[in-house]
């Protein structure tokens, strides 16, 4: 066998290897997550009297988001948590978001409108809003997005039971459904974002508070600063952050959403392409963990994310160089081809597994959830090549030129039309 022969079996296999070894984790440790904490004599963890329960702002900044606002803030209106506060923040939208806003205002007591003239951007809204309000707790949810009635109590619970308690993010669901890019989705959120977030609670450490909905104490903010304006994705910088300085963040599944996902392959890559450069960024500033032993809970999400990079620059490697070797018309290279069926069966079969254990543990909190089985084979096969294309096409110039220290602002985001 030639030199490059045995240089793509060596690829082949651990490019194969990963996605077993590491599906079979991610698997296990949220078996155990469900195990530990999911099950129904966990009840007694949220039953915390009014009178214990800690103030909360709800923050909704809002950029040209006159579709999506108006059903947020009725979400938000129903929500049954006693003191509760709610600012939503207009960043100089183009469109008719201040004025829906308005309409809300004389039907919820509860909410407070805060205008800024000029577009700076969410995390500088944020901040903005952080410093006029007065709860305990601050939680963000997107301006498209609708909260559960009772996400808030949920939440709550951990900054009552876990004083170390820094942050907490919740279980986002699509709801614009109807296309298959957003079947897609339904699947991506059960079977993988809320699967891999079980396991790396697991693990000690999570990779994102997602932006659609997570909750911070405030004295945590205060101590790790607040939301950097930077970084393409201020989430995940922020998670890191916290979790830098010791405090714990946790993953609610109860807390449930409603997204509004992209529905169009170009409001789809322009996402994956802001969540792939932001979290370079993130990697790239926080590299320095991996030399101090004081933060090894981190070194997992930190490895695992590294891998699942370079994985997918090797896996085009590979493809490329089977192609090249099943073209040459000379001896050794009878057996190579670019697409190996043997591990293409076993990495199906592994990804089937966990998508369909996803689905079954988040089907407690939304019965619809193993509708997304019927979509579920072509994850692996399209859906899961479109995102993987999205990382090979940011990994590379992000880290030649990282953007960090750039302010970022709002965008007008189509991706729903």
């Amino acid at each position: 066998m030639s030199i490059l022969n045995a240089v793509f079996q060596w690829m082949l296999l651990l490019i194969g290897l990963y996605v077993v070894v590491a599906a079979a984790v991610w698997i296990a440790s949220a078996v155990r997550f469900a195990l530990s904490r999911e099950r129904a004599d966990s009840d007694a963890f949220y039953d915390i009297p009014d009178a214990d329960l800690p103030p909360i702002t709800v923050l909704l900044p809002a950029y040209a988001e006159e579709r999506t606002i108006g059903a947020a803030l009725d979400a938000l209106r129903e929500v049954d948590y006693p003191d509760l506060e709610v600012i939503a923040i207009d960043d100089g939208s183009p469109d008719r978001t201040v004025d829906v806003i308005l309409e809300h205002l004389p039907r919820n007591p509860r909410l407070r409108l805060l205008r800024k003239e000029v577009n700076e951007g969410k995390a500088m809204a944020m901040n903005d809003a952080i410093a006029i309000s007065r709860g305990e707790v601050i939680v963000v949810i997107d301006a498209d997005a609708q909260i559960a009635p009772g996400a808030l109590r949920a939440i709550a619970a951990h900054f009552v039971r876990i004083p170390r308690m820094g942050g907490v993010t919740g279980n986002p669901r699509p709801i614009n459904l109807g296309s298959w890019l957003a079947e897609m989705q339904v699947v991506e959120f059960a079977a993988q974002v809320s699967l891999m977030r079980r396991a790396q609670v697991a693990w000690g450490r999570i990779l994102t508070m997602s932006g659609v909905v997570s909750a911070f104490r405030r004295s945590v903010l205060a101590d790790v600063g607040l939301f950097d304006p930077s970084m393409a994705t201020e989430d995940i910088e922020l998670t890191w952050r916290i979790q830098r300085r010791f405090y714990d963040v946790r993953y609610e599944p109860r807390a449930v959403v409603g997204m509004s996902v992209p529905t169009t392959l170009r409001g789809l890559i322009r996402q994956r392409l802001r969540w792939g450069r932001g979290l370079v960024q993130v990697l790239l500033r926080h590299g320095a963990i991996l030399g101090h032993w004081r933060n090894r809970r981190h070194w997992p999400v930190m490895i695992e994310a590294i891998i699942s990079l370079v994985w997918w620059h090797l896996l085009v490697v590979l493809i490329v160089l089977g192609f090249a070797l099943a073209a040459i018309d000379i001896g050794g290279y009878e057996d190579v081809t670019p697409f190996p069926w043997g591990w293409v069966a076993a990495v199906l079969t592994i990804a089937m597994v966990q998508l369909t254990a996803g689905l079954l543990i988040d089907r407690r909190y939304d019965p619809t959830a193993t509708d997304g089985l019927w979509p579920m084979p072509w994850y692996p096969i399209g859906y899961w090549f479109i995102v993987g294309c999205t990382t090979l096409a940011v990994t590379i110039p992000t880290l030649l030129k990282p953007g960090s220290g750039t302010h970022v602002t709002w965008k007008v985001d189509r991706s729903r039309e």
